[in-house]
């Protein structure tokens, strides 16, 4: 998982613009890797959402127009993938001490995109789609040590 922390790197998001241009530096991080180390980083993603499937992290509330309002399945998965895209280092201190994910639940930090970066260089290059693997699953609520 070393690779997959050196593509993604440590990254201040604070905007929509600091998300658009992480995202394009990982991109080109990934566009020369070979097929066979983009589907090894599909898989680190995969297992650093899971490990971030927690109740405690989904359950933080979403705060549009001074209303506090549920995270949705997606947006728990989108705010999960704008962790992991803040780095490892922050990545790690968000389930070590059970704090810190608040800032990835707010909808100006669309970091979705990340989910999808590797699949659009693998096909550019074989012709055709990523087959998943899914070794982690990324949906809400797989993690049973993040669900007692």
């Amino acid at each position: 998982m070393t690779e997959f922390w050196g593509i993604i790197g440590e990254n201040e998001l604070r905007t929509e613009a600091d998300v658009e241009a992480t995202l394009e530096r990982v991109s080109a991080r990934l566009a020369p890797l070979p097929t066979y180390d983009l589907l090894n980083f599909v898989d680190g993603l995969h297992e650093a959402l899971s490990r971030l499937d927690r109740r405690q992290f989904a359950e933080i509330p979403v705060f549009v127009r001074d209303l506090a309002i549920p995270q949705s399945e997606d947006g728990f998965q989108y705010a999960r993938c704008a962790c992991v895209l803040a780095g490892r280092r922050v990545f790690e201190e968000v389930p070590a001490t059970g704090e810190g994910f608040e800032p990835f639940t707010v909808p100006e930090l669309p970091a979705e995109r990340l989910l999808y970066l590797a699949d659009e260089h693998y096909e550019d290059k074989m012709g055709f789609p990523m087959e998943r693997r899914r070794t982690f699953p990324i949906d809400m609520k797989p993690n049973p040590d993040g669900w007692n």
